[in-house]
């Protein structure tokens, strides 16, 4: 399909060019065009094509971006506890960018100085069918007085962005003992697409 051209083509050019900035730039674009890539996928195995399983889509996701980080992925580990959830492919989409975005960051800030690490991911839903997804690590946590939406990079105020105006969710982050992501949604599963 179209997004694995472009990834390809990203990925042969990233070879190409020592400047490690640049090379990590090509690996973070690849992995949102992965992220979207995946649901598609996930949709035409799937015989509904309105919504996929969450929870597949999570551990698939989350395995994809510790492969890009293959020099981590010895000393920091992914752990799941992830219910099965439907839901929207309007939905997925976005929330995948989100989760790509969140594990990426722990993967670039939460464990310096080759510290080894625990990425734990959780999914479920209330008994009033929100989708509850928690991200978080036993890294770093974020500097004292360091205030995500205020001091937060392009990559974080797209995920507040998302998760407030498009999914019209919550988002919260709690650095104790690590960073806690814990993202809250509705989503009409109800609704049909197709």
């Amino acid at each position: 399909n179209n997004m694995a051209v472009v990834s390809a083509m990203l990925s042969m050019e990233s070879r190409r060019t020592k400047n490690e900035y640049v090379k990590t730039t090509f690996r973070e674009i690849r992995n949102k065009i992965k992220a979207m890539s995946l649901v598609h996928q996930k949709l035409y195995k799937a015989k509904d094509l309105s919504n996929i399983n969450l929870k597949d889509y999570i551990e698939d996701l989350a395995n994809l971006i510790l492969q890009s980080y293959s020099a981590l992925s010895e000393r920091i580990k992914l752990k799941f506890e992830l219910k099965d959830v439907r839901i929207l492919i309007d939905s997925a989409v976005p929330l995948g960018l989100i989760i790509n975005e969140l594990i990426s960051n722990i993967f670039k800030h939460a464990f310096p100085n080759n510290q080894e690490g625990l990425i734990f991911v959780r999914l479920f839903e209330d008994k009033d069918e929100t989708i509850n997804l928690e991200i978080k690590d036993n890294g770093v946590g974020f500097p004292k007085h360091f205030d995500p939406r205020k001091n937060g990079s392009m990559g974080l105020a797209s995920v507040f962005s998302i998760v407030e105006n498009q999914l019209k969710g919550e988002i919260s982050a709690k650095s104790e003992n690590g960073l806690k992501w814990h993202i809250r949604i509705k989503d009409d599963k109800k609704k049909e697409r197709v």
